[in-house]
Formats: structure tokens, sequence, C-alpha cells
């Protein structure tokens, strides 16, 4: 089901297909590199031996990695695109929030 939030990557996509950006390649490669991303971070998360088992030390080192990627592409993109590209921010949040454990969701909100 949360797959279906890449389809909000159709605004970024547009902007590739109609070619709008000077350099196409590293917009893409980005676009691919942040829905990679996405896609690797959550389903580190979700392959457990149960649904409840605790999280390895490798796999929240991979969530963690995934969602900084997720951020810096997010900002880097929308600095050097700009246009539809901040809706990537979107994806940052709703990755946190499925990442991230809830007793840090105070400090990850005050933040």
């Amino acid at each position: 089901m949360v797959y279906l939030f890449l389809v909000t990557l159709i605004a970024p996509a547009s902007d590739l297909i109609t070619g709008k950006l000077a350099l196409p390649g590293l917009a893409a490669a980005a676009l691919v590199a942040f829905a990679a991303s996405f896609v690797l971070g959550i389903e580190v998360r979700r392959r457990r031996a149960t649904p409840n088992a605790p999280l390895s030390r490798t796999q929240r080192a991979i969530s963690g990695a995934m969602l900084v990627v997720m951020l810096a592409l997010a900002i880097a993109t929308t600095l050097a695109i700009g246009r539809g590209w901040w809706l990537l921010f979107m994806f940052v949040v709703t990755t946190s929030a499925l990442l991230v454990p809830v007793r840090l969701a105070p400090a990850t909100i005050a933040g």
C-alpha cells in the first residue's frame, strides 16, 4: 500500500519527459536513486522474521542511511532543479514516520 505513494513522483518525472531540464540524465539518476532509497528503506523494515521482531543493528543502519540519502537527494534536487521536485520532501516525511521508532517521535516532531 505504501508504494502507491510512488505515483506522486509523476510531477518530477513529467519534467524529465517533457525535456524541461538542463541536465535530464542527472535528474533521472537522482529520481531513480531516490525511489530506490525509499523502497529499500521500507523493505528493510518489512523483512523481519516476525512482524513484531526487533530490527537488527544492520537493518537499523540501512534504514537510517536510506533516510539520510533521501533527505540529501530531496535537498539537492530541490535546490538544483526546483519546480515540482520539492515533492520529494513528502517522501522523506512519510518514510521518517514509518522508520523512526515511536519513542523518538517527540524529538523528531520538535526537531
